[in-house]
């Protein structure tokens, strides 16, 4: 995701249309890459009892964004029409985004990633076995 926020940071500095044209086509082609990732992600560090609701929660707020987000385009756009401010504030807001999440959960693991780290125990295969000695 911070890749493709880098992309759109580059459209306005691009020297022609077709180096612009180009950044946006490269940011759309992995500007999804990390919605299953953070899904699963999300449902993981849920209980399992509130994992419906907790996607249902995250479903909402994103239709929200999807539906507020163009009142706010507008606007910015009107005021600041001869201006490429409109492609910093949205790169910078998604990079910020990207770095906020990460600082709030890169600590959280997923409880299966838990249990392996506590419940390590070698088995018979992951011992070492005694070398034969040749006398």
């Amino acid at each position: 995701h911070l890749p493709s926020s880098i992309f759109l940071l580059l459209v306005p500095l691009m020297p022609n249309l077709q180096l612009a044209v180009l950044m946006l086509l490269l940011r759309f082609t992995i500007s999804q890459m990390d919605v299953p990732t953070r899904s699963s992600y999300s449902v993981a560090v849920c209980h399992p009892t509130e994992r419906t609701t907790a996607v249902g929660i995250i479903n909402i707020m994103r239709m929200l964004a999807a539906s507020i987000s163009p009142l706010v385009a507008g606007s910015v756009l009107s005021r600041f029409s001869n201006t490429d401010v409109h492609w910093y504030v949205a790169g910078c807001l998604m990079i910020i985004y990207d770095v906020m999440l990460l600082w709030n959960f890169h600590s959280v693991k997923p409880p299966e990633e838990r249990e392996q780290e506590v419940h390590v125990t070698p088995d018979a295969d992951t011992l070492p076995r005694p070398v034969a000695s040749s006398k």
